[in-house]
């Protein structure tokens, strides 16, 4: 019985992973002559013995160029760079990745990993304003960036010239190999990490959507309690899948499950260091034919306007993950993917450790399946769903908040701010996820939308998203975002080429005839050339709502 499991029985994915560490407790007892238990073992060591049964296995390849990377060529360079860490800082003190998608970012990665140094990862297009940010909330002994982000660091931290911190160039073959030049290679005297489970193993920031981010701790354990969660309706073991398509940036949650997991599980992994825009996305998958990708909702919908059948013929999996698609856009995307694709939308929080729920080849589109056996979780009933003309209240279905717990994978905190940790969990320790789902008589929860981006107007509530979703069904519509406004509810739209500000009409027939009376538009609707987003493809509200009140409040391209 996997020691990961809360409810339920096991599946085939976490029992594989049970294999792996009793393969590590018997190589440990023939090693070093201890016994130790399954709850005993770090992440290091899990993804260590894992690379190393595998050495001539292709770990990536390389969007950009072609090269095939395997195992033996990560732990090659990350070993001696894991050394040099463990040789160079002190207990407790960090270091900072901003690095793009290539061999370098992950033998650091891994290197951070097993030399129990924590990283902070953040994107590589992170502002001055950002970076500065985060290099005074860690202050890190090395950061470690790309030759192309040097710049944008240096003056960013001319505002911190007290911090004791050593920049260096990573995806400099020389520079890196100058750094570990003291320090050997050798695999058979390495050791990782003897950190606990409990250990902080990397921090990530959170999206940032209506603020600075904060940088989520993230723990061994619950990063062990997710290796098998991609992979739970599968059923071939090892490598339950051939090439994943890894286009998060490293301050992604989903970047970090698949960094983490797929090593374990025998997969390779299809990344680049480029930009990852449509065109060379869809260049990369029909040369490199991954089997399984995660999209998030902003490439999701840039593949509907520009991907051909063909160019994802080889997906056999595509989960979405972020901000649920419009039914009309996962209609047409999923038009574009082979018949047999498996297409579905799994929801799961950074402070999470990852996903909480996954879904299955049965699941229905509109379903994220039941929550994964590793929480525990309960709906705070705000609005029971009424079935029938009546209005009849049901005591199943009914819509609310999302809280989880866990033992295996639960929320640590967001580092040195204890304000922001107490604000999302309950007085009895219950992670309050913001998130309304409805659960089903099936045990399946639904998302229906994000608590926290509700506001009131004449002491009605109002769901942005539920308003955001009946906007994008108009004919015209590229995207949009809701916010409040003292007349009411106020819309800022992009539309599609060859669609003029005419639509504005059809807008408010739809929402007319569609939603309540206290919901209309009454704020007015603005024509924006785009809206602002966040590193991890999020509309930032507050910025939005920002553009939208100065738009009308100008009178420009307003009214209804």
């Amino acid at each position: 019985m996997s020691h990961t499991v809360m409810k339920g029985l096991p599946t085939t994915s976490q029992l594989h992973l049970d294999t792996i560490l009793e393969a590590i407790i018997h190589e440990e007892k023939l090693k070093n002559k201890r016994q130790i238990r399954r709850d005993e073992i770090n992440l290091s060591k899990i993804i260590y013995y894992s690379m190393k049964q595998r050495l001539d296995d292709v770990y990536m390849i390389n969007g950009f160029n072609g090269d095939k990377i395997k195992n033996r060529q990560i732990l090659k360079f990350s070993i001696p760079l894991a050394r040099a860490l463990q040789d160079q800082i002190k207990k407790d003190r960090k270091i900072l990745l901003i690095m793009k998608n290539s061999q370098y970012m992950a033998s650091l990665y891994y290197a951070a990993i097993f030399s129990g140094v924590v990283p902070l990862l953040i994107d590589s297009n992170s502002t001055r304003y950002e970076i500065q940010h985060f290099m005074n909330l860690v202050s890190p002994y090395f950061v470690f960036c790309d030759h192309d982000c040097f710049d944008n660091f240096k003056i960013a931290t001319e505002a911190t010239p007290n911090l004791d911190t050593k920049v260096i160039i990573a995806n400099d073959t020389q520079c890196l190999e100058l750094f570990v030049e003291r320090y050997s290679d050798d695999m058979d005297s390495f050791q990782v990490s003897e950190a606990t489970p409990d250990s902080t193993a990397l921090l990530l920031p959170t999206s940032g959507s209506s603020g600075l981010p904060k940088a989520t701790i993230l723990n061994h354990n619950g990063l062990i309690a997710q290796l098998p969660v991609l992979w739970i309706h599968h059923e071939r073991f090892p490598q339950p899948t051939e090439l994943a398509l890894l286009l998060s940036s490293a301050q992604w949650m989903t970047h970090t499950i698949l960094m983490t997991t797929c090593p374990v599980y025998g997969i390779s992994l299809l990344m680049t260091p480029q930009k990852p825009t449509a065109e060379h996305i869809l260049d990369i998958v029909y040369l490199y034919r991954p089997t399984w990708a995660l999209l998030g909702p902003t490439f999701a919908q840039s593949l509907v306007e520009s991907a051909l059948t063909h160019q994802l013929s080889s997906l056999k999996t595509v989960i979405l993950t972020g901000a649920p698609l419009t039914n009309k856009v996962a209609k047409l995307l999923k038009e574009k993917l082979s018949a047999s694709c498996y297409f579905g939308s799994g929801v799961g929080m950074t402070e999470t450790h990852g996903f909480f729920t996954m879904p299955g080849p049965r699941t229905a589109w509109d379903s994220n399946d039941r929550i994964i056996n590793t929480w525990i979780y309960k709906v705070d009933f705000i609005f029971p769903k009424l079935s029938g003309e009546g209005g009849k209240q049901s005591e199943t279905n009914k819509k609310g908040e999302l809280l989880l717990r866990s033992t295996s994978c639960p929320f640590i905190g967001y580092y040195k701010n204890s304000h922001g940790t107490h604000e999302v969990l309950t007085s009895d320790g219950w992670l309050i996820t913001g998130d309304v789902f409805y659960e089903d008589d099936n045990n399946e929860v639904h998302f229906i939308e994000r608590k926290k981006f509700w506001f009131k107007y004449y002491n009605n509530h109002i769901s942005p998203e539920e308003l955001e979703n009946v906007i994008n069904s108009v004919d015209g519509v590229k995207e949009c975002v809701v916010c409040e406004s003292e007349k009411g509810p106020a819309a800022g739209v992009v539309l599609r080429p060859g669609f003029s500000i005419d639509v504005r009409e059809n807008i408010h027939k739809t929402i007319n005839a569609t939603l309540s009376d206290y919901k209309r538009l009454r704020g007015g609707i603005v024509f924006v050339s785009s809206l602002p987003y966040t590193h991890s493809g999020k509309i930032k509200r507050a910025e939005s709502n920002k553009l939208i009140q100065n738009l009308l409040n100008n009178g420009e391209l307003s009214g209804h």
